[in-house]
């Protein structure tokens, strides 16, 4: 257990952290940082009690999605609300990932105050996930998204990136995701960890708030700075399917 000064009282944090979706991308990343950093790691399994596997763990990060994309408008809902049911009954603080789909055609860059406004159906779904936060936020729940661009890693293959990216780039040719000339940003997945591990000690410090998280910026049809060695040789490009 570690004690902070927090003026003339003093707040004591119990370093035991529980992780919803521990073999996804994000909280996958996020339980290894809280380890390094000292912290004893929970991870979910599906099936049993969300609220008793939070019971005596703060702060919960949810990463938990589905694979079923065409069904994440019914899915996400339950699954933040089950999320929230767990975190306000056992008071722990809660961490996701944002992402910029909420910000829609609004060029970047931006902020904490920048209006949701997005355009397709992913956007919509992410921006009313966030705003069931912020409401959960308004009764006491301490909620931190931290907001970043794609993800890219070195450990975690499977995401659109390795699939249409770099997949891709092995026969000679990338795919875009949009304007290939347009600069794209990346979140590497073991820096917004480690973002993730030091949100949550301000997190015990601060009301709920919205964190940027460290991003890496690239414009050659918006491929993002390498995380793995493919072969060399003359590469094409070629526009994400539906982009």
């Amino acid at each position: 257990m570690l004690v902070f000064a927090n003026g003339f009282r003093k707040l004591a944090i119990c370093s035991a952290a529980l992780v919803f979706g521990p073999s996804g991308h994000f909280c996958g990343e996020a339980a290894r940082a809280f380890e390094a950093a000292g912290w004893a790691v929970r991870r979910y399994r599906r099936g049993t009690g969300m609220r008793a596997e939070a019971a005596g763990r703060d702060p919960i990060g949810n990463g938990m999605s589905q694979p079923h994309c065409h069904a994440w408008d019914r899915l996400v809902p339950g699954i933040t609300d089950a999320v929230l049911a767990a975190a306000q009954g056992s008071g722990a603080g809660v961490l996701i990932p944002g992402n910029v789909y909420v910000f829609g055609t609004r060029p970047a860059p931006w902020s904490k105050t920048t209006p949701h406004r997005p355009v397709a159906r992913k956007g919509r779904i992410r921006a009313e996930m966030e705003a069931h936060y912020r409401d959960a936020a308004e009764t006491g729940v301490r909620t931190i998204p931290l907001r970043a661009g794609d993800f890219i890693g070195p450990d975690r293959a499977g995401g659109l990136v390795d699939r249409f990216v770099i997949g891709s780039a092995t026969t000679g040719r990338i795919t875009s995701f949009g304007d290939p000339d347009a600069v794209h940003a990346w979140a590497c997945l073991p820096d917004m960890a480690r973002a993730v591990a030091l949100a949550a000690r301000a997190q015990r410090l601060r009301p709920s708030r919205t964190c940027p998280s460290p991003v890496s910026r690239s414009r050659r049809a918006n491929s993002p700075p390498p995380s793995r060695r493919i072969p060399a040789g003359p590469c094409g490009s070629r526009a994400f399917p539906g982009g």
